[in-house]
C-alpha cells in the first residue's frame, strides 16, 4: 500500500498540481481523502490491522485506485473473509459459480438479468451447442431464442415455449425496468423481433412457468427431454442458474405381474395388506 501511494500522482486521485512537489502521495493527503486519521493510516502501512476496521480499510484501497481483484486480495490479506456473494469481485464471482456447476452431472449454467450466458459447464455445452458450445452464434439466450433459425429445430413445440420464456424474462427483468442497459435491450429486440414486441407490448407480469413442464431439445444422439429448474444467485442483480434436470420418458412401462403370495387365500382372492404396503 505504501508502495502504490508512492507510485501515485496528484491528478490520480483528483487533486490539484500545486508548486513542485516529489512524486507520490503524503499520507496526510490519503488520509483526507479517505476519512481517516494520519495515525491510523501510518499503523496500517505498518501492518497494524483490526479486523472491525474492513471498511476503513476499503475506503484508503479505493483512494489508492486499486482495482477490485486487487482489493479482494489485501482485504483476504488482512484476515476478511466475504459473507455474501455482494461482497465478492465479479471475477471472482464466475470462478465460484465454474467451480459449482463443474460439480453437477446435468446440464447447468448461470445467465445474468438480461439472459446473457455467465458461466456454464461441459454438459450444458454439448446440449446448446448453438448457444454454449462451439457453434455459438449469440452469448443471449433470448437472441439465441428468437434470432437463431437453430432454436426452431432444437427445441420441440418452439412456438409454446418462446411464449413461457418471453413470459419469464419479463417476469426476471421488472425490477430492472427502468434501467438503462434493459431499456435499451428491450427497445432493440422490439425493432428486430416481431415475436418479442408483440408479447413485450402485452406486458403479461406474471409467472407463465408452469410446475413439472416438459422440454424436449432434439439433438445429433436424438430426442432428449428434460425438466427446467432455476435458483437465484444471492446477492447479484438479477443472476439464476438453471440446471436441466432429465426428464423420464412419458411412455408408461407395463404393470408388472401381481406377487403370487405361497399363504395367499382360496378363491382368488387377495392376500391380506402388509403393514406399510402401498408407499411409494
Amino acid at each position: 500500500m505504501k508502495r502504490q501511494r508512492l507510485s501515485l500522482q496528484a491528478a490520480d486521485v483528483g487533486l490539484p498540481e500545486v508548486g513542485s512537489r516529489r512524486g507520490g502521495l503524503s499520507q496526510q493527503e490519503v488520509a483526507v481523502l479517505s476519512g481517516v486519521s494520519t495515525r491510523w493510516l501510518a499503523r496500517l502501512e505498518q501492518g497494524l490491522f483490526k479486523e472491525d476496521d474492513v471498511e476503513l480499510l476499503r475506503r484508503v484501497l479505493n483512494t489508492l485506485c486499486f482495482n477490485a481483484e486487487e482489493q479482494d486480495a489485501l482485504l483476504r490479506q488482512a484476515g476478511w473473509q466475504p459473507q455474501s456473494w455482494g461482497e465478492v469481485p465479479q471475477q471472482q464471482l464466475q470462478k465460484y459459480l465454474q467451480k459449482l456447476l463443474d460439480g453437477i452431472d446435468h446440464p447447468a449454467y448461470v445467465v445474468d438479468h438480461l439472459w446473457n450466458r455467465v458461466c456454464w459447464n461441459k454438459s450444458a455445452a454439448r446440449l446448446f451447442t448453438h448457444w454454449l458450445g462451439k457453434q455459438v452464434q449469440h452469448t443471449s439466450f433470448i437472441d439465441y431464442l428468437l434470432l437463431d433459425p437453430h432454436s426452431r429445430l432444437f427445441i420441440q413445440n418452439w412456438e409454446k415455449h418462446v411464449v413461457l420464456w418471453l413470459g419469464r424474462f419479463f417476469n426476471n427483468i421488472r425490477p430492472y425496468q427502468d434501467h438503462e442497459s434493459v431499456v435499451q435491450f428491450v427497445d432493440e429486440h422490439c425493432r428486430i423481433s416481431p415475436v418479442f414486441e408483440r408479447l413485450c407490448n402485452k406486458r403479461r407480469h406474471k409467472r407463465t412457468s408452469k410446475i413439472g413442464l416438459r422440454y424436449v431439445f432434439h439433438t445429433a444422439k436424438g430426442d432428449r427431454a428434460f425438466g427446467r429448474m432455476s435458483f437465484p444467485v444471492p446477492d447479484t442483480p438479477g443472476w439464476e442458474m438453471v440446471v436441466w434436470l432429465p426428464a423420464a420418458d412419458k411412455k408408461t412401462a407395463p404393470a408388472p405381474a401381481p406377487e403370487k403370495y405361497a399363504d395367499a387365500p382360496q378363491g382368488g382372492q387377495e392376500p391380506p395388506s402388509i403393514a406399510g404396503d402401498g408407499l411409494p
